[in-house]
C-alpha cells in the first residue's frame, strides 16, 4: 500500500500540514523549523514515500505532461524521433505519453482525446491525410500543439517540417548530374503533405534539366498495400524499354521493399543504376552502395517542436497571448 503525508505525521507526531509544506519545499517559507524538516525528509525516504502525482496535477491544474502521437512507433523514422523528443521533454522538465495513430483518421481522433482527457499539458502530432479539409485547423487555438513532420489543410498552429521540396530538387538534380535520364519515382500516400513536396521537388529538378515527366517511370502506393504491390509496380518499371537508369523513392520503407523484391526474385538492378530515399540508416547503404539518403533533421524537428510547445503552455500558464505561430522548414542533409 502507498505511504501517504498522513503516515509520515502519525509516525513523526506532526501535522499533515507541516509534512506537506516540508515535501513541497515551502517549509522554510512557512517557518517549519530545520530539525522538523529534516525528520519529515528522513522518515519520508525510510517509508520511500512517493508525491501522488495525479492529486498535484489536479492542484495545480497542469500535469507536466506532453501528448505525442506519431503513425507507426516501428518505423524507424518515429522511433528515432519519439526517442529524441522524449530526451527534449525531459530537459523542458515533461513526460512524455506516446500514442500511435497506425494511420488511421479515426483512431488518431481518438488518441487527440484520449490524451487531453489524460491532461497533457500539450499535444505533439505528426498528422494524417484525412478526407476532409477542417478537422483540426483551430486546434491550436483552444490548446498548445504543434504539427511536425506532415501538416493537416489549412492548419494554421505551430508547425515543424523539413526541406522536402529542396532536398529532393537538389537530390535528384545531382543524379541527373552523374547521368541519369529515366528517373523513376515512387511514392507512398502521394496525397501527404511531406510527400507532395518531395515529388514536385522531384518534378522542379526534370523541368530545370529539360527532362521530360514519365508517366511510365511514376507510381503512387498506398501505406496499407505497399509491400504486396511493389513487386508488381518494380516488375513494371524494369522491364520499360529503355531501361531505367535511376530510382527516387519518397521514404526508406520502398527502399526495404526493392531489397525484399531483389532478394525474392534473385535478381540486380540494371548496371550503373542510381538510388536515392528519404531517411534511411547505414545498413541501407552497405547493402545497396549507390544509394543517397536525405537525412531527416530528427534532433532539430524534436527540438523545435517541443519549445514551441512549451511556449505555449507557458503562456497559457501566465494568462497571456501566445506569439505568433511559426512554421519552421528544416534542412535536410543529403549524403
Amino acid at each position: 500500500m502507498a505511504v501517504s503525508i498522513k503516515d509520515i505525521a502519525e509516525k513523526l507526531n506532526v501535522s499533515t500540514a507541516t509534512v506537506s509544506l516540508t515535501l513541497s519545499g515551502q517549509g522554510d517559507l512557512r517557518k517549519v523549523s530545520k530539525e522538523t524538516q529534516q525528520r519529515v525528509l528522513a522518515c519520508a525516504r525510510e517509508l520511500r514515500y512517493q508525491p501522488n502525482v495525479l492529486a498535484r496535477s489536479l492542484n495545480k491544474g497542469y500535469s507536466e505532461n506532453l501528448g505525442l502521437i506519431v503513425t507507426d512507433i516501428t518505423d524507424s523514422f518515429f522511433s528515432q524521433l519519439a526517442n529524441q523528443i522524449e530526451l527534449e521533454a525531459e530537459r523542458a522538465g515533461y513526460t512524455l505519453m506516446i500514442c500511435c495513430s497506425h494511420n488511421d483518421y479515426r483512431r488518431e481522433e481518438r488518441m487527440i482525446g484520449l490524451l487531453q482527457q489524460k491532461r497533457v499539458d500539450g499535444l505533439l502530432i505528426a498528422p494524417l491525410q484525412r478526407p476532409d479539409d477542417v478537422p483540426y485547423q483551430n486546434l491550436a487555438d483552444d490548446f498548445p500543439a504543434v504539427a511536425f513532420d506532415q501538416l493537416w489543410p489549412h492548419w494554421t498552429g505551430n508547425s515543424v517540417v523539413s526541406s522536402d521540396r529542396k532536398s529532393s530538387h537538389e537530390t535528384v538534380s545531382r543524379m541527373i548530374r552523374c547521368g541519369a535520364r529515366r528517373i523513376a519515382l515512387l511514392c507512398i500516400d502521394a496525397g501527404r503533405y511531406s510527400v507532395r513536396e518531395r515529388a514536385r521537388g522531384y518534378m522542379d529538378a526534370l523541368e530545370e534539366a529539360g527532362l521530360p515527366f514519365c508517366e511510365d517511370l511514376y507510381a503512387e502506393l498506398s501505406i496499407d498495400s505497399y509491400r504486396s504491390d511493389l513487386p508488381r509496380v518494380l516488375d513494371r518499371i524494369l522491364a520499360i524499354r529503355p531501361r531505367v537508369d535511376a530510382f527516387f523513392f519518397t521514404t526508406h520503407l520502398l527502399v526495404e521493399g526493392l531489397l525484399r523484391y531483389m532478394q525474392e526474385r534473385a535478381v540486380g538492378l540494371p548496371e550503373g543504376c542510381r538510388l536515392a530515399c528519404f531517411h534511411g540508416n547505414p545498413l541501407l547503404r552497405s547493402l545497396l552502395p549507390s544509394l543517397s539518403i536525405v537525412q531527416m533533421p530528427i534532433e532539430a524537428i524534436a527540438r523545435e517542436a517541443v519549445r514551441l510547445v512549451c511556449n505555449q503552455i507557458e503562456c497559457r500558464k501566465k494568462g497571456t497571448a501566445p506569439p505568433p505561430p511559426e512554421h519552421l522548414v528544416l534542412d535536410c542533409l543529403i549524403g
